[in-house]
């Protein structure tokens, strides 16, 4: 079975009751993933909206399988860093935590961020 990691824009899609998001992840349930990046981001947002989606943004997270920055992903983050910087591209930090952490689990990215979609390496479906 194929790691489905969710990004950011789809858990804030569901908690903002986006009917695609919602359905995405009612079809995915039992098989998704996200980041410790992800769900960083899901807090920072949460915190800065003075906790108004706090209990459910730890509902949601609490559902999937969070998955870390590992040495693996490390070294795909170093790998991506370059390969982009050859070519004058650029992502944010975040977007390369998270695409490293997808790439080291050999997971797919469920996004609908056409930064990440363009990532090298990175596999990924849109919601």
């Amino acid at each position: 079975m194929v790691n489905v990691i969710v990004d950011t824009d789809v858990l804030i899609g569901f908690l903002h009751r986006d009917a695609k998001a919602t359905e995405f992840l009612r079809k995915n349930q039992g098989s998704l993933e996200t980041t410790s990046i992800t769900a960083a981001e899901l807090y920072k947002g949460a915190f800065s909206k003075g906790g108004k989606h706090l209990a459910a943004a730890k509902g949601l997270l609490s559902s999937m399988l969070i998955l870390d920055f590992t040495p693996a992903a490390a070294e795909v983050f170093g790998e991506l860093y370059s390969a982009l910087a050859k070519k004058g591209s650029t992502a944010s930090d975040f977007d390369l935590l998270i695409a490293s952490i997808t790439i080291a689990n050999s997971g797919i990215l469920a996004t609908r961020d056409k930064k990440l979609q363009s990532i090298p390496g990175l596999k990924t479906i849109e919601w």
